[in-house]
């Protein structure tokens, strides 16, 4: 009698003591879930200032010279304001670009694509946790702009399960009206 009292008073210490300890893991709070469920966390928000950007979609080639990146461009980005502008291969060399306006709806439905059902969070850097190539190697990137703080996630190689370009694809036709910038005025570096 006596020891199975002892055994369960050790239990319920045990148990009280991974009860405060919450399991050993905190679960992320989920930056989609609206604030009026009572979950406490704020509803999703970007900051709306038309120069800020949200989300970008990058690739840079390594080693090159540096005037060829001079003209490179994010091949998509969605700023505050729900500006989406994005470049466009053309054959048989060049490529166009192409800007459009989505509304918070869709805004916010890429977002959620992102986070929730890409789980764009738990996307590794992988790029950090390896040396660079030293040959003319590409490498992919996607920067994420949420709550103040900048996530972004690099690759040199394939990303796993395609992630990458069906992020960019998703981005690119956010809006099915685009039009073609053709701006009047360029800048010119002499290198």
């Amino acid at each position: 009698m006596r020891r199975s009292l002892f055994f369960v008073i050790a239990m319920l210490a045990i148990a009280l003591a991974f009860s405060a300890c919450g399991g050993g893991t905190n679960p992320t709070p989920d930056p989609i879930q609206d604030a009026g469920t009572g979950g406490g966390v704020a509803p999703l928000a970007w900051d709306k200032d038309p120069n800020i950007v949200i989300f970008r979609v990058d690739r840079q080639v390594l080693n090159e010279p540096p005037y060829r990146d001079f003209n490179r461009l994010p091949l998509c980005t969605l700023y505050g304001d729900g500006r989406v502008v994005w470049t466009n291969f053309l054959q048989p060399q060049g490529e166009e670009v192409l800007e459009a306006l989505v509304d918070d709806v869709q805004f916010r439905s890429f977002l959620e694509f992102l986070i929730r059902d890409l789980k764009f969070y738990e996307i590794p850097d992988y790029a950090g946790r390896e040396l660079p190539p030293t040959a003319d190697t590409g490498m992919d990137s996607m920067t994420l702009y949420l709550a103040g703080q900048v996530h972004t996630v690099r690759n040199y190689r394939l990303w796993p399960n395609d992630v990458y370009t069906t992020i960019l694809d998703r981005c690119r036709t956010l809006s099915d009206s685009p039009v073609r910038v053709e701006p009047d005025a360029g800048w010119v570096t002499a290198y």
